[in-house]
Order: C-alpha cells, then structure tokens, then sequence
C-alpha cells in the first residue's frame, strides 16, 4: 500500500505516515464477500478469516473519521481535519490498545491494511485463533495526523507532544520515525538515534519503515558528526530497500565530505 503523504527536510528522515483510518465503533459483521482468507489450511497453520466493514480498494474502513481527516488534509483543510480528530483524542478509553484478544477473536485498530495482514501471517501459527476484525478508530493514528499538521505548521513542540501521546498508546513504527524526525529538528540527534532504534525494532515494522528508520538513525549520525557510523546505517537502509535515492544520495554526502568536496554547511540532501 502507497502512503499518502510524505514531506521533506534537509538532513531529517521524510514522514511517511500509513495514512489508513478507523470508524468511530467496532466494526459491524462482514458484508457478503468481504471476509478474507488470509491463511490457508496448511500445516501447523490456522485458517484466519479477515472481517470488518473496510474497503480493500481504498485502504480503508467505510465508516472512517480518521480517513475522513486524511481527505480533509489532502485539500488542505486543517480546520476540518482537526474538527474530526480532536474529539477522538480528547476522548480515548481508558485502557485503549490497539490490539485485543478475545476468545478465537483478535480486534485491531490498525492504520492500514499491510498491518492486519502482516497480523495475520503472525497469528496464524497461534493455536486458537480463527478471526482477525480491522475495527476502529486508532488513536494512535489520529495523533499522528494531528502531529502531522503541526509539523507542516512549523510547531515542533506541539508536534513532540502528540507523537509521544501517540507514541505512549501504541508505539508504532512512523511514530517513533516521526518523532525522531522532530527531535532532529530540535536540535536532539541523540534522542532521536534511541526514537529510530525503537522504530527498527517495533513489532510488525515492515522493510520500508525499517529502512526509513536506518535512514533518519543515519540522519542523526551525521549531525553527530560520526560519519562511520551513518553510512553503515543508509547501507542497511539500502539492503531493506534497494534503489532508494534518498539513501544513496546521503552516502554521496558523506563521500564528499570525506574527499573535502562538501562541506556539512553545504548539504541540500532532502529527506
């Protein structure tokens, strides 16, 4: 699945937020033909079935506020996105996760359908297990598109405190980039390093946020001056995901800075 948006920096790791939504309640018994097989029969295996009231086309749930706020924002209107998501997280359960069990049941509130699938796959070697429901809403994802918007405004330190709000919730992997992004912005490339190591390690992180966290780890190398050590981190970023040109680029960074053909004031490298 593509993301929906992405925005640059010089020397900080692009946000990529898996911009997937949730409806405001549990998510109502399958239409005809919407229950997925997502693992076969096969040995030491359960058959899951996917459920949930979601568009696979689109990405996302039908009834969908949080995705509703991805529209808003697309046609640049704030006000209305804000107007979706703010009363989500003004109003989160106590005790809200992301994922729940219950019986053969696993209900996720995930921000995309990659999530639930990569769910599945891990799932499907639990005994007992038969039904995976993509409900709503994520909160954890309503902050980050809150954090998302301030960061395009130019609040770094409201954007700080809702990616740790979001972060405290579920401790997804574009959070922990993201914020990692604006602790570089803050001047805080260690605390970044330790917000990128969280994300390459986070539970379900696939190849692409994982290569996006070695590259913003590396991002924060560089402004620790420690050139070694960055280019070993976009090498992995380049290993998850070859061909990347923002990878490339920044070891061409480094390579002219070491030949004394860049200085680091010089870099225009956009992330």
């Amino acid at each position: 699945m593509s993301s929906l948006f992405s925005r640059t920096f010089v020397h900080a790791a692009a946000i990529t937020l898996g911009l997937l939504g949730a409806c405001a309640h549990p998510a109502p018994p399958p239409h005809p033909g919407q229950a997925t097989s997502t693992a076969g029969p096969e040995a030491g295996k359960t058959q899951l079935a996917l459920v949930g009231d979601f568009d696979p086309i689109a990405d996302r749930l039908r009834t969908d506020p949080v995705a509703d706020a991805i529209d808003a924002i697309r046609r640049n209107d704030f006000v209305g996105a804000r107007a979706l998501l703010e009363p989500l997280v003004a109003h989160v359960p106590a005790g809200w996760a992301a994922e729940s069990r219950s019986g053969k049941r696993i209900a996720f509130a995930a921000w995309r359908m990659a999530d639930v699938i990569a769910l599945a796959v891990r799932a499907s070697s639990e005994a007992g297990v038969e039904e995976i429901a993509w409900i709503g809403p994520s909160y954890s994802h309503a902050y980050g598109l809150l954090a998302y918007m301030a960061v395009e405004e130019q609040d770094l330190a409201r954007a700080a405190s809702l990616l740790d709000a979001g972060i405290a919730l579920e401790p997804y992997p574009d959070l922990l980039s993201e914020r990692g992004t604006v602790a570089i912005q803050q001047r805080d490339p260690a605390a970044a390093i330790a917000l990128f190591e969280r994300a390459i390690a986070a539970t379900g992180a696939d190849a692409a946020q994982q290569a996006r966290a070695w590259r913003g780890k590396g991002e924060a190398l560089i402004a620790l001056e420690k050139l070694d050590d960055a280019e070993r981190a976009f090498a992995r970023s380049l290993e998850l995901e070859p061909g990347n040109a923002l990878a490339k680029n920044e070891l061409e960074y480094i390579r002219g800075v070491r030949e004394g053909t860049i200085k680091p004031s010089d870099s225009q490298i956009m992330h």
